[in-house]
């Protein structure tokens, strides 16, 4: 009867075992899409810790920095945002969304000449996208140049 016992106790840690282990891709790509919702639900704080759960199994993980500065930013936490988005565009130089999120930041930072480049990356890599002009526009109103 003890062997039955034993057997099926094996059979059991077996099936926890293999249900409990995920893959690290797996496991990342969840954290991002929970993460996703999240911020889609403005629920910041939530997305917040998925996004940085996607991080620890893979840090260089660009859409997840990228929404990790997102959801920063939604919260004004611009330089946390800033970070974030700095060490998404350095994985992703020529990524115009990035660009576009990291302009924004800068904006509410008063970098203005940084975001000036930002402003002049997207025109660059995307000539049509109203986001550079904006981004341009508030530059320059930053600096007191109205004209």
């Amino acid at each position: 009867m003890s062997r039955v016992w034993r057997c099926v106790l094996l059979g059991l840690l077996g099936v926890m075992v293999v249900s409990c282990s995920q893959s690290p891709e797996m496991k990342k790509q969840k954290a991002l899409e929970r993460g996703e919702a999240y911020l889609k639900a403005a629920k910041f704080n939530e997305a917040i810790i998925e996004f940085r759960n996607a991080l620890q199994i893979d840090p260089e993980l660009v859409p997840a920095l990228q929404a990790l500065g997102r959801a920063y930013t939604e919260k004004s936490w611009f330089v946390d945002a800033w970070r974030e988005l700095t060490r998404a565009q350095k994985r992703e130089p020529d990524s115009v969304p990035i660009a576009v999120d990291l302009g924004k930041v800068l904006i509410e930072l008063g970098a203005w000449d940084e975001a000036e480049e930002q402003a002049q990356l997207i025109s660059t890599r995307d000539p049509d996208n109203p986001q550079a002009t904006t981004i341009r526009a508030g530059a320059l109103l930053g600096r007191g140049k109205s004209s």
